[in-house]
C-alpha cells in the first residue's frame, strides 16, 4: 500500500512542478520584446500624470510595446516599482523588452535632452523644436508667451 501513496504523490508532483515550468516559461515569453528585428523603429509612449501601473500597462500593450499588460503589471509587482513610474514622454521601440521598459519608465534619473536654437528663431520655430525634441508639449511655449504677455490665452491646436 506505501508504494501505491509514494507513486501517487511522485506523480501528482511531477504534475505540479511541470506545471509551475510551464507558467514561468510562458511569463518569461510573455515579457520578450514583441519584435525581434534589429532596427526597429522608434516610436513615443506618453504616461500621464496621475495614470496607475494597470493603466500603464494596459497602454503598452494596445501601442504594441509589450506582449502582455498582467506579465508587465506582474513584473512591476514583484520588483517592487509599480508606484515608481514616471509621468513623461518617452520613446520605445518594439525590440526592448518589458525589463528594459519597466527600467526606462522606473528611472529615477533625470533624462538629459540638448537641443540647438537656431539664432534669430522666434518663439513658434523653438516651441516646434522643442515639442520635437519632447522637451514639452507642441504648442506649450507659444501658450505660455501669451500668458506671460496678459494677453488672451491663444490656442495652437
Amino acid at each position: 500500500m506505501n508504494i501505491f501513496f509514494l507513486n501517487k504523490k511522485i506523480f501528482y508532483g511531477s504534475i505540479i512542478a511541470l506545471a509551475v515550468i510551464l507558467l514561468c516559461g510562458c511569463f518569461f515569453y510573455s515579457l520578450s520584446p514583441v519584435n525581434q528585428q534589429k532596427g526597429a523603429t522608434m516610436l513615443v509612449f506618453e504616461i500621464q500624470h496621475g495614470e496607475g501601473f494597470y493603466d500603464v500597462g494596459k497602454n503598452l500593450s494596445e501601442g504594441n510595446f509589450i506582449r502582455s499588460a498582467l506579465s508587465f503589471d506582474i513584473l512591476l509587482l514583484l520588483s517592487d516599482r509599480m508606484s515608481q513610474l514616471k509621468p513623461g514622454e518617452y520613446k520605445f521601440n518594439q525590440g526592448m523588452s518589458a525589463f528594459a521598459i519597466a527600467d526606462e519608465l522606473t528611472d529615477s534619473t533625470e533624462r538629459e535632452v540638448t537641443v540647438t536654437i537656431p539664432e534669430g528663431s522666434n518663439i513658434y520655430e523653438i516651441d516646434g523644436i522643442l515639442s520635437k525634441a519632447l522637451v514639452i508639449h507642441a504648442g506649450d511655449l507659444i501658450n505660455f508667451y501669451w500668458y506671460r504677455s496678459g494677453r488672451c490665452r491663444r490656442k495652437t491646436s
